[in-house]
């Protein structure tokens, strides 16, 4: 039986909103995302605020905001809950594992533990935490991430992945991206 793990920000949750909000930057969509940042989320909200006219900020100013509840009440995006009942109905919910790469705070994990709880209860037990996804990897495992190093390293390890397209990937930026990824897993199935 095929088995998934799922990346929950920038596939599940919002980080990208809330985080450039929380740095005096507001994006009316995702795809505002400055391509050109790529996966620096600090570089992109520095385009921003180079735009209104803000002076920069540095990697340290910017992740030193996020705390606990900033992690514990992230945004589903649109269309997620759909998602996770159609990967349930392709593979069956005790095959999918959450998982998720922690900030070097420790109340990253917290939050993110305390965010599963309240609004993927199912997934109360079934998630990991920790940055290197590809000790998970093996041929009867996909992992659905937004980051293409995590997706190669998968790979590279012995697992098959699905990116998740977002403007900060090499994937095609999709307009409906939770289609796009369900078509890419039925045809690995």
């Amino acid at each position: 039986m095929t088995s998934i793990c799922l990346d929950l920000d920038g596939v599940i949750t919002d980080f990208c909103s809330p985080a450039m909000m929380l740095n005096d930057v507001v994006m009316p969509k995702l795809e505002h995302y400055p391509s050109e940042a790529g996966w620096d989320i600090v570089k992109a909200c520095n385009i921003f605020r180079a735009y209104r006219g803000l002076a920069s900020v540095t990697p340290e100013e910017f992740w030193s905001k996020f705390d606990h509840r900033f992690w514990a009440s992230l945004y589903m995006y649109p269309r997620a809950v759909g998602f996770i009942s159609a990967l349930i109905e392709l593979v069956g919910v005790e095959n999918i594992c959450l998982v998720t790469s922690p900030t070097l705070n420790s109340e990253c994990a917290s939050g993110k533990m305390l965010w599963i709880q309240k609004y993927l209860p199912t997934f109360g037990k079934q998630f990991l935490i920790g940055p290197s996804k590809r000790f998970l990897a093996n041929s009867n495992t996909i992992l659905i991430d937004d980051n293409d190093t995590n997706c190669e390293s998968f790979v590279k390890a012995g697992g098959r992945a699905i990116l998740f397209p977002r403007p900060w990937n090499t994937a095609e930026y999709n307009e409906f991206p939770y289609n796009y990824v369900l078509l890419k897993l039925k045809a690995m199935l």
